[in-house]
């Protein structure tokens, strides 16, 4: 299972991190959990093919996290020379359906497939199958209703995103013994921001669940001139990265997690 960061930053426009974005191949799929503005561009950056996924997963609706779900089904229906024959699926937590609606009411056939269904779900507490991969959605606590991903591999590698939360023990149930950790990690240990994580906060999430490796995002500017990868060692023994755009990586079950940079 291979991991592509698209998007490491928030809501704040910044020169080098976008908004929220991961790209996971993984059993011949590639899954694309969130996606704020500026995914699509990431993806070409990044050398992987739009029309190739077939599968979004939100945590929460927030724009930071949603403003390229409009684009991307324009791109699909609209695409000079590609006809698309495949159903999507897009997949987010209780209200994400109305949510959807919605969008349609103001887009209206812009954002309809034509050739393919556009497949509406949600999950709470739940979870789905994608080829031979299985993802689990989790609730956890934000502003609104947010869930994490665990996606686990056909080779036993567990990868567990948090989108945004604040602290409950729903986190380590989301990390339990996870090959990788993506976690919510808006703001250093001195400035909480509510309905987020710090540093500290996250590896004490994480050694709770013993999730094998952490890499930490969702990055406010704040977080820019300080060490927090320093600050969740305080509380957590294990490998921490600090992500950034277009970072990759290779999550392998039982065994350290390989991180490209470009």
């Amino acid at each position: 299972m291979r991991v592509t960061i698209l998007g490491s930053g928030t809501l704040v426009p910044t020169g080098i991190r976008g908004p929220a974005g991961y790209a996971v191949e993984v059993a011949g799929h590639v899954l694309l959990l969130d996606g704020g503005t500026g995914t699509l561009r990431r993806l070409a950056e990044a050398g992987l093919d739009y029309r190739a996924i077939d599968h979004l997963f939100y945590t929460h609706v927030h724009p930071d996290h949603t403003g390229e779900l409009v684009p991307f089904l324009f791109a699909q229906r609209h695409t000079p020379g590609h006809t698309r024959t495949r159903d999507l699926w897009v997949t987010g937590p209780r209200g994400f359906a109305s949510f959807y609606e919605r969008l349609t009411g103001i887009f209206d056939r812009w954002i309809f497939g034509e050739t393919y269904a556009v497949r509406v779900r949600e999950l709470w507490e739940s979870e789905v199958q994608v080829g031979e991969a299985r993802v689990e959605a989790i609730p956890l606590r934000h502003s609104v209703a947010e869930v994490g991903y665990r996606i686990t591999a056909p080779d036993g590698a567990t990868l567990a995103y948090t989108g945004d939360t604040d602290v409950t023990e729903a986190v380590s149930e989301l990390a339990r013994d996870a090959d990788v950790l993506i976690a919510d990690c808006s703001s250093p240990d001195d400035q909480k921001l509510d309905g987020h994580l710090t540093p500290g906060l996250v590896g004490e999430l994480a050694r709770a669940g013993r999730a094998r490796m952490v890499v930490l995002s969702h990055l406010y500017p704040m977080c820019d001139g300080v060490d927090v990868v320093a600050q969740c060692r305080r509380r957590y023994p294990g490998p921490v990265v600090r992500a950034h755009d277009l970072m990759r990586i290779e999550v392998r079950p039982g065994q350290p997690a390989v991180v490209e940079s470009q």
